[in-house]
């Protein structure tokens, strides 16, 4: 699995450009390989990799409470389920410095 962590960044032409390399790169290589967004910050910059090709993302609005980041995992795995597209949420929050974790619920089957 090759990971790409876009924290803080826009996908913008250039980024997309850069996705569509990876990906004929990864139709390459002679083992299987799988593209996943890792951390990526925010309700749009998830979408926009999976619209750029990411099968498979893991969105972290960690830094906002835990139920606004609870509510945007939802919405996210709501909205991509159907396509078969991986979602994966980091469901704890920051406070302090420190990570915590408010509860533990499992979003997407």
């Amino acid at each position: 699995m090759l990971f790409v962590n876009y924290d803080g960044l826009t996908l913008d032409a250039g980024a997309c450009q850069y996705a569509i390399y990876i990906k004929s790169r990864i139709a390459q290589c002679p083992v299987p390989v799988r593209l996943n967004l890792d951390h990526g910050n925010g309700v749009q910059v998830v979408f926009q990799a999976i619209s750029a090709g990411s099968p498979s993302v893991m969105h972290d609005d960690s830094k906002l409470p835990f139920a606004e980041n609870l509510a945007n995992s939802r919405a996210i795995a709501a909205h991509w389920k159907p396509l078969h597209i991986s979602v994966e949420a980091e469901l704890g929050s920051h406070q302090d410095g420190r990570q915590t974790c408010q509860g533990v619920e499992v979003v997407f089957p």
